[in-house]
């Protein structure tokens, strides 16, 4: 893999405009390892923008009928739909810490406006 700290340098700047998007705190402990990782991540990015994929399908489904690390030819192909019936929402919703009718009430995460 390359690294990317040529192409991608991470450093404060970049790393504190990620935390304001993604609502993190990001310890002080953490941070140069965090900066490292993500510059580690972007560069194995740029490896897969890079790689050959002329006459690779798209929809390809990758395993198919061959063996997939010990598991046998049965388990490897995909499994067919089939219904069965889903858990009853009173007790999904009896498992729930807050509810509104019949609906999960969940905290709200994004500012309006």
């Amino acid at each position: 893999m390359t690294s990317g700290a040529d192409t991608h340098p991470v450093d404060e700047q970049v790393l504190a405009h990620l935390e304001r998007l993604a609502r993190l705190v990001i310890e002080p402990s953490e941070r140069e390892n965090l900066k490292h990782d993500l510059v580690e991540l972007l560069g194995f990015v740029d490896d897969l923008l890079g790689a050959d994929v002329d006459g690779v399908s798209e929809y390809r489904t990758g395993a198919g009928d061959r063996t997939l690390a010990g598991r046998d030819q049965a388990a490897a192909r995909e499994r067919a739909d089939e219904v069965r019936p889903s858990l009853p929402p009173a007790l999904a919703l009896a498992a729930a810490p807050a509810t509104q009718g019949e609906f999960f009430q969940v905290p709200r995460t994004v500012e309006e406006g």
